[in-house]
């Protein structure tokens, strides 16, 4: 299957779309609420279980924000294959070898089925 969406030139874009964000660190808060706060439907996925995150989870606020935290890897790759909106920190990507070789497959393919793939950067 693949997606086709809109490409995202305002925030207004963002409305709508099942947005998939790697990492619950600051740049991670910051883009989850950028895309709740846009109309996006947000999943925040972590590999650290909510315990470790409590003060993150708390600079979300009252969003409505999915967590995904310290989930099994088939429910992350569930997640990835839900998602039209990945945006991963810097440090995540199909193409570097720190980033788990399950992700790296998994996100290469959501690249293949025409899944927006973005840093939490841009």
């Amino acid at each position: 299957m693949t997606i086709v969406t809109a490409p995202i030139r305002t925030l207004d874009d963002l409305r709508g779309r099942q947005a998939v964000v790697f990492g619950l660190a600051r740049s991670g808060c910051a883009a989850a609420r950028l895309l709740s706060d846009s109309g996006a439907e947000v999943t925040v996925y972590d590999r650290r279980p909510a315990g470790e995150l409590a003060n993150e989870v708390a600079r979300l606020g009252d969003r409505a924000i999915h967590l995904a935290l310290g989930i099994p890897e088939d429910e992350a790759r569930a997640l990835i294959r839900r998602g039209d909106l990945l945006v991963t920190s810097p440090s995540i990507s199909p193409d570097f070898p720190t980033t788990d070789p399950w992700l790296r497959a998994a996100l290469a393919e959501a690249i293949e089925r025409g899944v927006e793939l973005v840093s939490e950067v841009e």
